[in-house]
């Protein structure tokens, strides 16, 4: 998945990957292994690939979020026309709040063919999976990479497997664990839009049942008789409406919402991955040192292979269990 931001002039991978480098000694080979063209290949592969995805991205959320909130802003304008406020929106209001609910339209119908037509979510997942190969062959091109000249001590490989650790395994590890805590606080931003909806169907509720308990139950107790009087107002029925309306809106849009950014199914994907990550680390990263140590790169590259195996299963999750572009545009 997409990682953190990192320097403003040096994009954030190359960064992680630098900066483990600058760890190691002045006339490590690693150094112009990864100065070397083959690394710096991928790494420009890389940036394009992620580049393209975060515009997918902007793309996608971009147009839903217009779509959405045009939708949302119609319905809620237009139920202003419901209620009992003749006096109040008359004439050049009432225009006003015509002209309103057009643009709505407009804007909604626009995003609908926009997003129907370049289908962002599909591009995204794509260039998304195209970036996270590309970030899998820079390692893995790190890893194999044979050596420039003698390596009597076998330093390379223990150079190799450090560089990958920080910058692959500890680097996708702290990003999955930050991404699960953000989604898990961005999961409850909707809640307020909830509440609201739910107050406003709570109120359309007891009217319409103040005028049901009125008509059907003439000799009910003096305490309710007083309570259902103050909820017997004029145009009961007109109120009745305007509020579910604009309830049954905002529930539509916070459902909405929540289908297109998924937070509260990222944070327990990023959860997940970052958990078996760090389990993996856990069981098998001591002894990869070890044989690196000695020269042998075989346990750290079946450790790489094992790591990449569960980023691989965390995006092919995140990508083929998403709802289709149809399913977002329903919602």
């Amino acid at each position: 998945m997409k990682e953190h931001v990192g320097s403003k002039s040096i994009p954030y991978q190359r960064a992680a990957i630098y900066g483990a480098v600058e760890a190691l000694p002045a006339q490590s080979q690693l150094r112009e292994i990864v100065a070397g063209p083959d690394v710096q290949s991928v790494l420009a592969s890389y940036e394009y690939a992620d580049a393209a995805a975060d515009l997918a991205q902007r793309r996608y959320k971009g147009w839903h979020w217009r779509g959405l909130c045009a939708t949302t802003f119609g319905v809620v304008v237009g139920a202003l026309l419901l209620f009992p406020l003749d006096g109040w929106v008359d004439g050049l209001p009432r225009r006003v709040i015509g002209g309103l609910q057009t643009l709505a339209l407009i804007v909604s119908l626009l995003a609908s063919a926009i997003i129907s037509r370049r289908r962002p979510l599909d591009a995204w997942r794509e260039d998304r999976g195209r970036a996270e190969e590309a970030r899998r062959h820079i390692f893995a091109t790190i890893l194999t990479a044979p050596p420039l000249y003698a390596d009597a001590a076998g330093v390379l490989a223990k150079e190799k497997l450090a560089v990958i650790k920080r910058a692959y395994f500890e680097d996708q590890l702290a990003f999955y664990k930050m991404r699960a805590r953000q989604h898990e606080t961005l999961a409850t931003k909707i809640q307020p839009l909830n509440v609201l909806a739910y107050v406003l169907l709570g109120a359309a509720a007891l009217l319409g049942a103040a005028a049901l308990l009125d008509g059907l139950w003439p000799d009910m107790p003096t305490a309710l008789r007083k309570a259902v009087t103050w909820l017997s107002i004029a145009n009961q029925s007109r109120w009745q409406l305007g509020l579910t309306t604009i309830a049954s809106g905002l529930l539509a849009h916070a459902a909405a919402r929540a289908l297109i950014d998924e937070d509260q199914r990222k944070a327990k994907l990023f959860a997940v991955t970052g958990e078996r990550l760090e389990m993996l680390m856990a069981q098998r990263l001591r002894g990869a040192e070890a044989a690196a140590a000695a020269g042998d790169d075989g346990p750290a590259r079946s450790l790489f292979a094992e790591a990449t195996r569960i980023l691989q299963h965390e995006h092919a999750v995140w990508s083929f269990l998403r709802p289709t572009e149809g399913d977002v545009e329903a919602g």
